[in-house]
This record gives structure tokens, C-alpha cells and sequence, in this order.
């Protein structure tokens, strides 16, 4: 069989899209010995584990702007489905061409622009409400990355159950609690002195970073410690920047912007805990790096989140800053239940690989290509 893997519209390989279609592909090439495999990307994405003889990478455009990849996504995708005489097309981050010409899959991690779409750009919004209901009737299967999401698909797009299925994602091997002269010097060189709070992720609307940083404004009033957030601008961030620059305590939250992928396990093993108070996520993986790294998580109790940290974690109210500065409170001055958090993070991280990622969804292309 021959598989095409549309990678043409993941935003970057430091995305959490980027995250899963990297390890999801690599986890591919090197498991599945039968098929040939076409990869379709635009701009470079590192991949490991590519042999020419049936790894093709295809880079149709080097172009970073959305829309243009878009578009090459519906005019040129089709011809080089029908070029490279594709059996069955993955496309793995929301899109994939109108213009059907093979079985198809589609990856849907999130329907945030249908639950809370007010924190969406609205020229995506509207695409968005245009095209994503045709891109999932036109599929074969569908692929969510949590039951949450599975629920929204049916819900917004009614789409039958039979047809999605369910795969949770990875962690990295690479992650691990990390204690060491270079991860203090990591720490110091992004301005980290000190006890610390972290968050980890994009600054966009639908993280809820104004609430949390409401909430570290009177979780400092009692403990001296820091807030720590790390991650590029998304949209819609200025709100952010003001809460900080607004609390009498904002010489106390660091922005480090993005970070190295290979630091991230350093500022994750040294937090007193890890807040994660996301308005909805589709699967939540900076929760689940954050526990492979033996940081305590407090999570809001919404969305895929419990999916993911089951009963490793502290759950709070994403809307009630009360709910969680006190959780803050309560975790940070109780050092037993720090620990068993820590403990059971660990154990359920253990859980969740990118090669059982793989092997699902290797399954889920043997059902459609097999489907008559």
C-alpha cells in the first residue's frame, strides 16, 4: 500500500500538532516495514528513521504563510495523490483536500473554535466553520486524539460513532526528572532563581493565563515564590502581557518565551507544581511531559484533561481564580501530597507511548484500506 501523510498545514515541529505528527511519522517508518510511505510537508520538519527506498519526503512549497499552504493543500495535494498513485491519505492536523481521489483519514484534535470560539481568531473561525464539517464527511475515518474530542465531533459534526476512533498520544522517552549543575545553570540563564510555578504552552485566549495569573497575585500574597511561563505568542496575547504588567507582584512572573525542547525536561523536574488551567484542550500534552518529568500538575477539571492525568493530578475550576490560587495554596504547602503526585505521575506516564500512537493508527489504515 502506498500512504500519503499530508504534514502541509502542521504549524511548526515545536507545536503540539508538530509533536504528534513528527513522533506519530517516525514511529511509522520505523515499524512499518510493508507499505511505502509519501510524505507531504511544506517548509523543513526533522524526521528520523527515513529510508529512500520507501520513505519519500515531498516538500511541496516552502512557504511559512497559513493560507498559501492551504491552498497548496487543496490545488496540488490532489495531483500528487494521483502522481505518487496514493493508496490512502492521513492528513494529520484538521485539513485535507476536497478533492478526493484515494481512502482517506483525517486527525481532529480539538473543536475549540465550536465550544469556545471567542478565543479564535475570527478569519480561521470562519474557514474553519466553512470547511472542517466537509473535511470530516468526506473521510473514511476519523481520528480523534481524546474521547472528549471524539464526543465534540459527533456533537457538532454528526458524524457516526462507528467512524472515529480514538488514539491517544505519546510521550517521549527523552523525558525524565532531570537534577544537575546544567539544568541550574539552564534555570539561571532564564532568569529562574528560587522556588517556582510553571505553566508551558502557547499565549493564546484559550489558555486561560489571565486567571491564572489573577490567581498567582494572591498566591503570592502568602508564599514567596515565582511564576514562570514559558511559550511563544500565539493571538490575542495582549490581555496577558497587561494582567502582568497590572499586579504589584509582576517582577515575579518571568515570560521566557519559547525554550529549547531539551530544557523543557529541566524546567519541568524542578517546579513546585505544574499549572495547566486551559479553558479546553483536545488532549493536554504539556500535563502529560510535566508528570513524565515528576512534576506535581494541577489541571482544569474540563475537556480531555482527566483523560489524560487521571487520578495523578489537583483539578480546578477554570473560571474561578479562587479555585485555583487555593489549590495552588494547598499543594504548595503540603510536601505529602506534592510527592504522591509526583509518584503517581510517573507511573501513569508510563502509560502513554508514541509507538502505541502508531500501532492504533497503523490499525485504523488496515480497516480503511480494507473496507470495501
Amino acid at each position: 500500500m502506498n500512504i500519503g501523510i499530508n504534514m502541509m498545514v502542521v504549524p511548526s515541529a515545536r507545536t503540539g500538532i508538530g509533536t504528534y505528527a513528527v513522533n506519530l511519522v517516525e514511529q511509522l517508518l520505523k515499524l512499518d516495514g510493508e507499505n511505502r510511505y509519501f510524505i507531504f510537508i511544506t517548509g523543513d520538519l526533522p524526521l528520523e528513521n527515513v529510508n529512500s527506498e520507501r520513505h519519500h519526503i515531498i516538500n511541496v512549497c516552502q512557504n511559512k504563510s497559513w493560507i498559501r499552504r492551504i491552498l497548496a493543500e487543496q490545488f496540488i495535494l490532489p495531483f500528487l495523490v494521483k502522481k505518487y498513485k496514493i493508496d490512502l491519505l492521513h492528513s494529520v492536523a484538521f485539513s485535507c483536500p476536497a478533492i478526493k481521489l484515494c481512502k482517506s483519514v483525517l486527525t481532529i484534535h480539538d473543536l475549540a473554535y465550536r465550544v469556545f470560539p471567542e478565543t479564535v481568531l475570527k478569519s480561521r473561525r470562519i474557514y474553519y466553520n466553512l470547511m472542517f464539517p466537509l473535511y470530516a464527511a468526506i473521510s473514511d475515518k476519523i481520528i480523534t486524539v481524546s474521547e472528549n474530542t471524539k464526543k465534540d465531533v459527533i456533537r457538532y459534526f454528526h458524524i457516526p460513532e462507528d467512524r472515529i476512533n480514538t488514539v491517544l498520544l505519546g510521550v517521549s522517552g527523552q523525558l525524565r526528572q532531570e537534577d544537575s549543575i546544567d539544568t541550574r545553570t539552564v534555570l539561571s540563564g532564564l532568569g529562574i532563581t528560587g522556588e517556582y510555578l510553571l505553566y508551558i504552552g502557547s499565549l493564546e485566549p484559550r489558555k486561560n493565563l489571565v486567571r491564572l495569573l489573577q490567581a498567582f497575585a494572591l498566591v503570592r500574597e502568602e508564599v514567596n515564590i515565582k511564576m514562570v511561563i514559558v511559550g511563544p505568542k500565539g493571538w490575542m496575547y495582549d490581555d496577558i502581557f497587561s494582567s502582568a504588567a497590572a499586579t504589584k507582584h509582576k517582577e515575579d512572573i518571568i515570560f521566557t518565551g519559547r525554550v529549547e525542547d531539551a530544557d523543557l525536561p529541566k524546567l519541568y523536574s524542578q517546579t513546585n507544581a505544574f499549572i495547566f488551567p486551559s479553558l479546553y484542550e483536545g488532549f493536554g500534552l504539556p500535563a502529560l511531559d510535566a508528570m513524565a518529568c515528576g512534576a506535581p500538575v494541577i489541571a482544569s477539571d474540563t475537556s480531555s484533561l482527566r483523560e489524560v492525568c487521571g487520578d495523578t493530578a489537583v483539578y480546578v475550576d477554570p473560571f474561578e481564580v479562587e479555585s485555583i490560587s487555593e489549590s495552588i495554596l494547598m499543594l504548595l504547602k503540603d510536601d505529602r501530597r506534592r510527592e504522591e503526585l509526583k509518584l503517581k505521575g510517573l507511573e501513569r506516564s508510563r502509560q502513554f507511548s508514541w509507538e502505541k500512537t502508531a500501532r492504533m493508527t497503523l490499525e485504523v489504515y488496515k480497516e480503511v484500506y480494507n473496507c470495501e
